[in-house]
């Protein structure tokens, strides 16, 4: 378009035409357009076929695929694909797979297939694109033999060649669990383990954590007594964390090293004679501090020399001995042989320890004043040590350890001591081990003779424990026969349920063997035939031992559950009010008093690895079972109830 010779208004007004002829153009194509969604859209939901953006979708193209809709969408049109347009836009990517933990890529492959809503002749293929490694090897092998697979065909495929084998036990491998390396790599496999099988309590589950743990994790998180597994993962990582701060504290203390010297007896002397301070190269002073302390080993070396004969006096001679200290006196311990007293070393209170052991006079170096026969010392526990040295002048004594006295004579005049009492020993808190550093000594006091039982009851119990001692003893027949025996209603046109029984490892097997032999003898259950069958599982208590548990989780689902009242613990504190005198009575095996009744016998039956029993009294895990208890102890001590008499169970 030529616009030199044109004016401003004659090249505006040109414009504008050519613009309102494109605009009236681009209308047309808009309405065609929407014409032609419209009809696409319409022949899509005829068809119910998928989302178009699915580029595994049935017989459908990229060329096919809608537009996105307008404003001008009718509504109709604009809520049947709001749903489709809002998920398929969102770009997600398969997994890929190369051998590994085939059950989690199994589900993350079905999720995203059900989320794209991929059809099913096209999944398989889709799943072989994104093998990898030994996966396609093993796939391009086994099409080769089976030729097309569906894909429940290739998931059990899968799982046979990269999942577990029957002879792996997951339930074995869980208990026999042990913790190696640090909390969050066991937590790691005993949750892989614990996915693996299905139909565990959290009971049981939070007993096999603490069990594998270590044994400076395990007693810590089982005195907090967690109620839940994760409480009990959070409280061992925390301990952990404790335990590795402090053990780097005590590492940094125990890393210092300490420098020592050995010094021969000989060495000792030279250092006498020079005036030398034994723990440095200095003089020695009164009052001298070392500024560079060491640490010395003295040690005797004998020295063989040819005996000849002299005429020597026989007295020996004290003052030519070695000085010896005692261990005693070292480390302040108390012994017959010594003896703790306070005296005044010009006008300074003191401790003086008097031994036996040692054959010196020691005094520490910072009380040390002039010359003397004393040894100075700077270990020992008192600051004045006296010894056989100092003993040998008093001539008679007697000491009395009892009252810690010590009598002699010291120019006809009587003299007494009077010891210092040692401090009890006394057990250190919890709080107090936790901050203990370096080196410690822990001490276990036994008894060396048995205890004998005193028995202090008052005369009128003892009475009476005689007189009704029947009722004390443990029972060891069965219950007798009573209105208040068990019943257990089923709901009606039920079939008898039958569990199949867990898997147990080993060890357990031979525990299980043992209990259910202990209840044969007393009688509590018998050979059973019955269509009905639960599964025993055991259960590890605080203590370490094993609880016999019967899951009849399935059987109280179709039992007709009873509404007896069951009292509730705060009616009857309000009930204790103006009591002065309480008493508590706790039934034995309270349960097993209580038998089941004939017609239902058949139906506690449980199953385990070795045999088919059931129960002829009411067991532990019965729906009604709390409503039995409370009914018969009800009638029985209905005349005191409320006067002086309160029932309460603790039904676990």
């Amino acid at each position: 378009m030529d616009t030199r010779a044109k004016s401003n208004a004659e090249f505006r007004n040109e414009v504008s035409e050519v613009l309102a002829r494109h605009e009236s153009s681009f209308d047309q194509i808009h309405g065609t357009l929407q014409t032609v969604l419209t009809e696409l859209q319409t022949m899509r939901v005829s068809q119910n076929t998928v989302p178009l953006d699915n580029p595994f979708a049935q017989a459908e193209t990229s060329h096919n695929r809608p537009l996105p809709a307008t404003n001008n969408q009718s509504p109709s049109h604009g809520t049947t694909n709001t749903h489709d347009r809002n998920y398929t836009h969102l770009k997600l990517s398969f997994p890929k797979f190369n051998g590994d933990d085939p059950t989690g890529w199994i589900f993350k492959a079905e999720q995203y297939f059900e989320f794209k809503n991929v059809a099913p002749d096209q999944q398989v293929q889709l799943a072989s694109f994104h093998l990898e490694g030994i996966a396609l090897q093993w796939l391009r092998w086994l099409t080769k033999f089976r030729g097309p697979l569906t894909w429940n065909e290739l998931t059990k495929a899968l799982l046979l060649r990269f999942g577990p084998t029957d002879y792996e036990d997951p339930s074995e491998a869980l208990t026999c669990l042990k913790q190696t390396s640090t909390v969050a790599t066991y937590q790691e496999t005993f949750e892989m383990l614990s996915h693996r099988v299905d139909g565990l309590p959290e009971n049981y589950l939070i007993g096999c954590f603490i069990a594998g743990l270590c044994d400076d994790i395990r007693l810590d998180v089982k005195l907090k007594q967690p109620c839940t597994l994760a409480d009990t993962i959070g409280a061992a990582r925390l301990i952990e964390e404790r335990n590795s701060l402090q053990k780097k504290c005590m590492r940094v203390v125990t890393n210092t090293p300490i420098p020592f010297r050995r010094i021969t007896s000989q060495e000792v002397r030279e250092r006498r004679e020079k005036g030398l301070c034994y723990y440095c190269d200095e003089k020695f002073t009164p009052g001298h501090r070392c500024q560079k302390p060491q640490l010395f080993m003295i040690e005797e070396t004998p020295i063989l020399e040819p005996s000849i004969a002299m005429d020597t006096p026989d007295e020996p001679d004290m003052t030519e001995l070695l000085p010896e200290i005692s261990f005693h006196a070292i480390a302040g311990t108390t012994h017959p042989q010594t003896f703790r007293v306070v005296g005044k070393l010009q006008n300074k209170a003191v401790t003086i320890f008097i031994d036996g052991g040692s054959t010196h006079n020691f005094i520490d170096h910072e009380i040390w004043v002039g010359r003397s026969t004393r040894s100075e010392v700077a270990i020992a526990a008192c600051q004045v040590v006296l010894g056989v040295q100092w003993l040998a002048t008093l001539g008679s004594i007697e000491i009395d350890y009892n009252h810690l006295t010590m009598s002699f004579k010291q120019g006809g005049k009587s003299c007494m001591f009077q010891g210092l009492k040692q401090p009890t020993l006394t057990a250190l808190s919890d709080k107090e081990l936790l901050h203990l550093n370096g080196t410690a000594l822990f001490f276990q006091i036994i008894p060396s003779h048995e205890s004998t039982s005193v028995n202090d009851h008052p005369a009128d119990l003892a009475q009476i424990l005689t007189e009704f001692e029947h009722v004390f003893a443990i029972p060891n027949t069965l219950p007798p026969i009573r209105t208040h025996d068990h019943h257990i209603p089923v709901q009606p046109n039920q079939e008898p349920m039958s569990v199949r029984p867990y898997r147990y490892p080993y060890y357990q097997k031979t525990k299980i063997e043992r209990m259910v032999k202990e209840f044969l003898d007393s009688g509590l259950i018998r050979p059973s035939t019955s269509p009905f069958s639960s599964p025993v599982l055991l259960v590890k208590k605080a203590d370490g031992g094993w609880r016999f548990c019967v899951d009849y989780r399935a059987l109280n689902n179709i039992t007709i559950k009873d509404k007896y009242p069951i009292p509730v613990i705060d009616e009857l504190l309000d009930e204790l009010h103006g009591s002065r005198y309480f008493s508590k009575l706790d039934l034995r095996a309270g349960y097993h008093q209580i038998r089941v009744q004939g017609a239902d016998i058949h139906k506690t039956a449980f199953r385990t690895h070795d045999g088919h029993y059931e129960f002829v009294v009411m067991p532990f895990g019965l729906t009604n079972a709390p409503s039995t208890f409370q009914s018969l102890m009800n009638d029985l001590l209905r005349p005191y109830l409320r006067s002086n008499i309160f029932l309460y169970g603790t039904y676990e």
